[in-house]
């Protein structure tokens, strides 16, 4: 972990770290976000990708996951594209 990534220039991150997976496994950036949420066993988060931008209003998403993920559907709110395998 970098040195600059402490929490006194950011108090708000959360960083996870976790065993690597197996190189066998099938690994992929979808996966590897999957595994951050089920790992992180928050109540409500978003994940947001490396090169990606917030913009204004974003905190709306996490009053509308938490009104989606209850008790009785307790999975993850996934993208349409999530896993989306391209034909060989």
């Amino acid at each position: 972990t970098p040195q600059e990534w402490n929490e006194e220039a950011h108090p708000q991150m959360v960083l996870l770290h976790s065993s690597p997976l197996p190189a066998h496994a099938a690994r992929s950036a979808s996966l590897d976000k999957l595994r951050a949420i089920l790992l992180a066993r928050l109540k409500v988060g978003i994940v947001v990708d490396f090169d990606g931008w917030v913009g204004p209003r974003v905190d709306i998403m996490f009053q509308r996951t938490q009104e989606e993920v209850t008790k009785e559907y307790p999975l993850p709110v996934l993208p349409v594209h999530f896993l989306d395998k391209k034909p060989e």
